[in-house]
C-alpha cells in the first residue's frame, strides 16, 4: 500500500506511515511531522508553522472531496458477495411464494371451470334426453338387407341343425358332419367369417367358398351351413371350431324357424363326453365321472407319458394326509391291490376333508409319476393324480 501523504511504500495493513506519520485511522494533516501529527490528534499544542500548515490543509479539504481508504479492500468484496447471495436468496423465497400462490389460485379456477363444464354437460344431456323423449318411439333400427341372389341356394335338407353350445362342446366328435347353425358375424375376411359360439374368448373359423366381406357387415345375424373339420384348443382362452366349405343362406331375416333351443336328433349319437372333450370343455360332474377308468398300475409306471391326461378312478384307504402350500393337500392312497398313489387336492369352500384311514373313491387326471420316501428312507415312485372329485 502507498501513503497518500508522502507516497512512501508501506506493508499491507499498516496503521500509520513510518516516514511522515500519516494515520490511516485518525484525522491526518499532510506535510506535518509525525510528532506534530500525534500532538494535533491528541489535542496538544503545536508550533505556529505547523498551525499554518494545518489551516492550509484544512482549507484544501474543504474545497476537495475527501477520500476514504480501507485497511483491506478484500473485506469489502466479500461483504458485497454475501450481500448479493442474501439478496438472491430473499428474491428466490419471495418468487417461490408468489409462484405457489399463483398455482393455488389456478387450481381453484380449474376446479370451478370443471364444475361449470360438468354442469353444462349435464344440462346439455338433460336437454337432449328431453328432446329425444318424444321421438324415441318413432325411431326404428335399420336392418341390413342382402339381396337373395348374393346368398347360397344350397339345399338345407342336406344339413342337420345344431345349436352353438353343442357345436362348441362336441366339435371333436363331429368331424366331417354337415351342419347348419345361426351365428352373429364378429369379423369378415375374403375367405372366412369369424363368429363367437360362446366358447370363451376365441372366435370360430367359418371358411367360406366365396368372398362375403363386401356383402355382410359385422353384427349381422346369419344362417350358414358347412362341414365340421375339428376344434383347436387354446386353454383358458377357449376353443376355436373350424367349419369348412361354408355358405350363407340367410341374413337378419327369416332366422326364427331355424334358431331353436335344441339340435337335430340326427346328431344325438355324437353328443357324448370323451377324454378329449373333458380335457377341453367344461363338463358336469356326472359327465366327468363317466369318462374315468381304471388302468394298469404297472403300465402307468412303465409308460407314464402315454397316460398323461387320462381320467382315472381309484378306490382305497388313505395312509397319510399332508397339508401343503396355498391350501393344497397331498393324499396318499393304497388301493385294494396294495398299490400306492400320490394324489393332490385343493378343497372348495364348505367341503368336508379327507382324513387318514378313510376309505375313499377319487376321480382325477393322471399327470405322470411322483417320488416319495418311506419312513425308512427308501425312495418310492408312484402315479401322480390330480383329484377333481371324491366320495
Amino acid at each position: 500500500m502507498v501513503c497518500p501523504n508522502c507516497k512512501n511504500m508501506l506493508p499491507n495493513g499498516s496503521v500509520a506511515c513510518n516516514r511522515c506519520g500519516y494515520s490511516f485511522v485518525n484525522n491526518n494533516y499532510p506535510n506535518m511531522t509525525m510528532q506534530n501529527n500525534q500532538n494535533m490528534n491528541q489535542g496538544n499544542t503545536v508550533n505556529p508553522q505547523d498551525q499554518s500548515i494545518y489551516r492550509q490543509q484544512n482549507n484544501s479539504q474543504m474545497q476537495q472531496p475527501s477520500q476514504m481508504y480501507f485497511q483491506n479492500p478484500n473485506y469489502r468484496n466479500v461483504n458485497n458477495k454475501n450481500n448479493k447471495k442474501t439478496s438472491n436468496t430473499t428474491l428466490g423465497i419471495i418468487g417461490g411464494i408468489i409462484l405457489f400462490l399463483f398455482l393455488l389460485v389456478s387450481c381453484f379456477d380449474s376446479d370451478d371451470d370443471k364444475k361449470s363444464n360438468n354442469t353444462e354437460e349435464v344440462t346439455t344431456s338433460v336437454a337432449v334426453e328431453e328432446n329425444t323423449e318424444g321421438t324415441e318411439e318413432e325411431t326404428t333400427e335399420e336392418v341390413h338387407v342382402v339381396d337373395a341372389s348374393e346368398l347360397s341356394d344350397r339345399n338345407i335338407e342336406d344339413y342337420s341343425y345344431i345349436t352353438n353350445e353343442d357345436l362348441a362342446k362336441y366339435a371333436p366328435n363331429l368331424g366331417d358332419q354337415k351342419v347348419c347353425f345361426t351365428a352373429e358375424v364378429s369379423s369378415l375376411y375374403e375367405d372366412s367369417i369369424k363368429v363367437n359360439l360362446g366358447n370363451g374368448f376365441m372366435y370360430s373359423d367359418c371358411q367360406t367358398t366365396k368372398d362375403y366381406s363386401n356383402i355382410l357387415q359385422e353384427g349381422d345375424k346369419i344362417l350358414l351351413c358347412g362341414t365340421v373339420e375339428g376344434q383347436d384348443s387354446y386353454g383358458f382362452l377357449g376353443n376355436s371350431v373350424v367349419i369348412k366349405d361354408c355358405e350363407v343362406l340367410k341374413v337378419n331375416e327369416g332366422l326364427e324357424s331355424y334358431d331353436t333351443a335344441s339340435s337335430s336328433d340326427a346328431l344325438q349319437e355324437y353328443f357324448v363326453v370323451t377324454d378329449e372333450i373333458a380335457n377341453t370343455n367344461d363338463v358336469s360332474e356326472e359327465e366327468y365321472k363317466s369318462v374315468c377308468e381304471t388302468y394298469s398300475y404297472e403300465e402307468i409306471l412303465r409308460n407314464e407319458d402315454e397316460y398323461k391326461g387320462k381320467h382315472v378312478v381309484i378306490s382305497g384307504k388313505v395312509d397319510q394326509v399332508i397339508e401343503g402350500l396355498l391350501g393344497g393337500y397331498s393324499i396318499y392312497i393304497t388301493d385294494s391291490s396294495g398299490n400306492k398313489w400320490h394324489c393332490t387336492y385343493r378343497y372348495k369352500d364348505g367341503e368336508s376333508k379327507i382324513l387318514e384311514n378313510d376309505n375313499v373313491t377319487v376321480y382325477g387326471d393322471l399327470n405322470g409319476t411322483a417320488n416319495s420316501k418311506t419312513v425308512l428312507g427308501k425312495q418310492v415312485t408312484m402315479p401322480y393324480v390330480e383329484i377333481n372329485y371324491y366320495e
